[in-house]
């Protein structure tokens, strides 16, 4: 393997980071975390469409640095992610998962208002 090959591999790449604020009410607790490097991406039309109604339009995909929280933290249904537009997602239990190299959270939201299971 080439050292290009390998330096690629270790490192991923996100256009338009933000910072958000992610909330994630558990039992006994909400904990407040400020998230930097923060993406959202659109599903696209036609993953919409054949998603057979299990995504809409206005849902994303963020992804989340898992170094942003501490260890053993997992996101979990319900827990909220605010924007810099100050707009409200909501992670939904449809996707939750530690990318290949471990690094990052992605997880799947919806826009709008109160808790989606």
């Amino acid at each position: 393997m080439s050292f290009k090959d390998a330096v690629s591999q270790d490192y991923k790449v996100f256009d338009d980071p933000q910072t958000v604020v992610y909330v994630a009410p558990r039992e006994f607790d909400t904990e407040v975390y400020t998230v930097t490097f923060a993406t959202a991406e659109d599903y696209s039309a036609q993953e919409v469409i054949a998603s057979q109604g299990f995504l809409n339009s206005s849902d994303k995909k963020w992804n989340l640095g898992r170094n942003q929280f501490p260890e053993g933290f997992k996101p979990q249904a319900g827990d909220k992610i605010t924007d810099e537009n100050e707009i409200d997602f909501y992670v939904s239990g449809k996707l939750i998962t530690l990318d290949a190299l471990r690094i990052g959270w992605q997880v799947h939201t919806t826009e709008g208002q109160g808790q989606v299971q």
